[in-house]
């Protein structure tokens, strides 16, 4: 079993096959998905330069077909308030990724994450005609973030980064492991019945966890701080490569997670 830690933020957006019955439940890892992207924090000052790294997970990619990815930036216009996510004022986009290829290789059976990393770096002026109290809340900056495949499927996620002057920014929760009947996952992939429990240093009052399988099913799809989860199915031995996804979500937009390959 091969572990693999790495954070993200982001709300996904899927544009590919909508409205069909036949769909995979959520937490199976089937298809191409964008499953969120890295980034350093949830919340910065002006001028601060934010790391993000996309998270794919194409676990029946096929072999025959190219990925591009690309990315821009903006002022939210408005998600909050019902506005769809994007940056359509020329004006005031950013390119933060120009398209490029990705490496097929860096998409590996279940969730891999890509080395083309890239970066927002907070407009200095961003907060500027605010009062004092709304620069210690901030704005938000909108990340759109695009994948497209030659055979037609697309995939398009969004994030948020607080820009302000909070003097005690929001941070991710720190998710350290996951215990499987009193011991750690590691070695086989878990078996039906086998309990798991996420273990976390919180960044606000509650975190969410939402679980990812690729072959199999969990009991529930989220669960809440302590409480456990159970693999329902488990797949046959021979049913490999297989993935487990945790991500664990704060109150403040904080997200960190862990997947484990085996």
């Amino acid at each position: 079993m091969k572990l693999r830690r790495f954070f993200s933020l982001s709300v996904v957006l899927a544009l590919n096959a909508c409205g069909s019955d036949d769909f995979p439940p959520y937490q199976t890892l089937e298809g191409l998905r964008v499953l969120g992207l890295q980034a350093d924090a949830p919340e910065v000052a002006p001028g601060a330069t934010v790391q993000i790294t996309p998270i794919v997970s194409w676990p029946d990619r096929e072999s025959d077909v190219t990925l591009v990815h690309s990315a821009v930036g903006c002022p939210d216009p408005g998600l909050r308030n019902g506005v769809s996510p994007g940056c359509p004022d020329a004006d005031e986009r950013t390119t933060l990724l120009a398209e490029e290829a990705l490496d097929l290789a860096a998409v590996a059976s279940g969730t891999s994450d890509f080395p083309n990393e890239f970066s927002l770096t907070a407009p200095t002026d961003f907060l500027e005609g605010l009062s004092d109290a709304e620069k210690l809340y901030g704005r938000d900056y909108l990340v759109v973030y695009t994948v497209t495949v030659s055979n037609g499927a697309e995939s398009v996620t969004f994030r948020r980064v607080r820009v302000s002057l909070n003097p005690e920014p929001a941070t991710n929760p720190a998710l350290t492991n996951i215990k499987m009947d009193d011991s750690t996952l590691a070695g086989e992939f878990p078996a039906k019945g086998a309990k798991l429990v996420p273990e976390f240093t919180a960044s606000a009052d509650e975190v969410l966890f939402t679980w990812f399988i690729s072959k199999g099913e969990f009991k529930r799809t989220r669960t809440v701080d302590t409480q456990s989860n159970e693999i329902e199915k488990s797949p046959k031995a021979a049913a490999s490569p297989q993935t487990i996804v945790v991500m664990a979500r704060d109150e403040n937009g904080g997200l960190d997670y862990l997947v484990f390959d085996f």
